[in-house]
C-alpha cells in the first residue's frame, strides 16, 4: 500500500457523497491521476474482512488502495452508474441477469468459510418486524400501539412460516442490503458495495431485496423472469428445493424485506433528516401489500392498506 495518512487524504477531498442511508461517511477525493472514495467507518475492520472474502471468491468489489485499519479506507471509485441508474436509462434486464449471476456466485461458499458468524435467525426477524412497527407504523403512520399489538398473532405466524420454509435452504452468505443502489456498473460488470451488514441466512433474502426494490419499478413480469433466471442457475446447489418451495420462501422473505425497507425509509427521514427517502415509501408500501396478500396475512394487509392512499 502507498504511504498515506488520513490527514493527507482529507486535503484532497472533492466532495462528500450523500446518496445512501448509511451512517458511515463517504468522500470522493483525488488519488494520483484518478478519483477514489474515502470511507470513514469505526467498524472498517469488519468491512475489510468481508471485502477480502468476496475478493477471494472473485466477486467484483472496489479495489482497496489504502487503509489505516482503524476507521478509514480508500477504495476504487466505481463512478455514479448504479444498477438503479442503468435500468432507469434503459429498462432491460441485461445487468439484472449479470447481477443475479454474481449473487449465485456469492452464495456458493460453505458455511465454515464465511467472514461473519451472525445469523438471520428468529431474533433478527423479530428485530426487523419491531423496526417496521416503531418507525413506519407508529412514527410515520401514527398507528396506535394497541392496534399494532392486535397484529402480534400474524407477526408471529410470519416468523414461524419463514423459519419453517427456510429449513434446508438457510446457511447462505447474505449481503442483507442487496438492492440496486448498492450495485454499480463499471466496465460492463456489476460491482457490489455496502456489505458490512452481511449475515448467514435464507437463500432468497438477497433475491427479495433485489427484485422487490422500491428504488426500481420492475414490472411483475420482469420480476418473474428474473426469479426464473435465478432458479435455473441456483437450483443445483439449493439442496433439492422444488420451484414451488423456493417460490414460497421467496414470498416470505419479500414481506420481511419490505418491512425492513419501510422502517429504514421512515427512520432516515424522521430521525436523521434525510427527507429524500420519503419518496420511496409509496412503492415500498405497494410491494409490502402485494407480499402480504400473496402470503395471506390478511390483518397485516388491512393495516398497511389504510396507511396510504
Amino acid at each position: 500500500m502507498p504511504a498515506l495518512n488520513f490527514s493527507s487524504l482529507k486535503q484532497d477531498i472533492i466532495h462528500r457523497i450523500e446518496t445512501g442511508g448509511s451512517a458511515r461517511e463517504f468522500y470522493r477525493c483525488k488519488y494520483r491521476n484518478r478519483t477514489a472514495v474515502l470511507v470513514v467507518d469505526p467498524e472498517i475492520r469488519k468491512y475489510l474482512r468481508i471485502h477480502e472474502y468476496l475478493k477471494r471468491r472473485r466477486i467484483n468489489v472496489p479495489r482497496l488502495y489504502w487503509t489505516d485499519d482503524s476507521k478509514s479506507a480508500l477504495f476504487e471509485d466505481l463512478g455514479t452508474r448504479s444498477l438503479c441508474a442503468a435500468y432507469r436509462k434503459n429498462p432491460t434486464l441485461r445487468y439484472y441477469r449479470k447481477t443475479i449471476d454474481m449473487l449465485v456466485k456469492m452464495q456458493t461458499a460453505r458455511r465454515g468459510e464465511f467472514p461473519v458468524a451472525d445469523c438471520y435467525d428468529r431474533e433478527h426477524i423479530k428485530w426487523e418486524q419491531n423496526y417496521f412497527k416503531k418507525h413506519y407504523l407508529v412514527r410515520h403512520c401514527r398507528v396506535d400501539r394497541p392496534r399494532i399489538k392486535e397484529l402480534d398473532r400474524e407477526f408471529n405466524e410470519l416468523t414461524g412460516r419463514l423459519l419453517e420454509a427456510a429449513r434446508g435452504n438457510s446457511g447462505y452468505f447474505m449481503h442483507r442490503d442487496f438492492q440496486s443502489q448498492n450495485i454499480y456498473i463499471k466496465d460492463g460488470k456489476p460491482h457490489v458495495i455496502d456489505f458490512q451488514s452481511a449475515r448467514i441466512g435464507p437463500v432468497t433474502y438477497d433475491l427479495s431485496s433485489l427484485l422487490r426494490d422500491p428504488y426500481v419499478d420492475l414490472t411483475v413480469r420482469q420480476e418473474r423472469q428474473l426469479f426464473d433466471y435465478y432458479y435455473d442457475r441456483s437450483i443445483r446447489r439449493a439442496r433439492g428445493s422444488s420451484y414451488e418451495k423456493l417460490r414460497a420462501l421467496y414470498r416470505l422473505t419479500c414481506v420481511q424485506r419490505s418491512m425492513q425497507a419501510l422502517g429504514a425509509y421512515a427512520n432516515l427521514a424522521l430521525n436523521l433528516g434525510k427527507d429524500r427517502f420519503l419518496k420511496h415509501i409509496p412503492r415500498g408500501r405497494r410491494l409490502l401489500l402485494r407480499g402480504l396478500n400473496e402470503c395471506r396475512l390478511g390483518e397485516l394487509a388491512k393495516i398497511v392498506l389504510v396507511t396510504g392512499p
